[in-house]
């Protein structure tokens, strides 16, 4: 698995897709995940993934968390991947956002299981630690309430790849910048 350019990482849909799989597997009712763009260090080669290479790629040992958000809290989260904080993976959603249009305005479509972002719904949003404390710049997640806390994710993301192996993420649409 390499990086290709652009918003949208292969590598960052099965990351993301580990962490919904596994807050579901908790009994969450896990509806997306979200994982940063930044945390994930390294590419995986086409073979065998072994759990030392696997490290290399997420070596922060971070815990995954839940936090309930409402759509509007849950646009905010988007809003902030398409300007100010740092990128986002998306797992279990996707968004389409235009940067050069103003703050608050950039995020132009997302859905949640391929339904449209409900403002009056609230999510249950599986991400890490360090950016439900505000890491990256984004403190929407902090904003959650319901807090669930689990694993390490790169343990998450091991079982995950054991259990679906071969793994062969692709780029999906999940996140468009227009």
């Amino acid at each position: 698995m390499r990086f290709p350019s652009g918003t949208e990482v292969s590598l960052g849909n099965l990351i993301a897709d580990s962490l919904l799989e596994y807050g579901q597997a908790q009994g969450w009712l896990s509806d997306v995940a979200f994982y940063n763009q930044a945390g994930v260090r390294a590419s995986l080669a086409a073979g065998d993934i072994t759990f030392g290479a696997l490290y290399q790629v997420l070596p922060f040992a971070n815990t995954i968390v839940q936090v309930d958000l409402t759509g509007v809290q849950l646009r905010e989260v988007l809003e902030g991947a398409a300007g100010a904080a740092g990128r986002l993976h998306i797992g279990g959603g996707s968004f389409v956002y235009r940067f050069s249009n103003a703050p608050g305005q950039r995020v132009i479509e997302s859905k949640v299981a391929g339904a449209p972002l409900d403002d009056a719904r609230v999510y249950r949003v599986v991400t890490i630690d360090y950016l439900h404390t505000g890491g990256d710049g984004h403190t929407g997640f902090a904003k959650g309430t319901n807090v669930k806390v689990g694993d390490v994710e790169v343990d998450a993301v091991a079982a995950y790849i054991a259990a679906h192996s071969p793994v062969n993420p692709q780029l999906e649409g999940r996140i468009v910048q227009q």
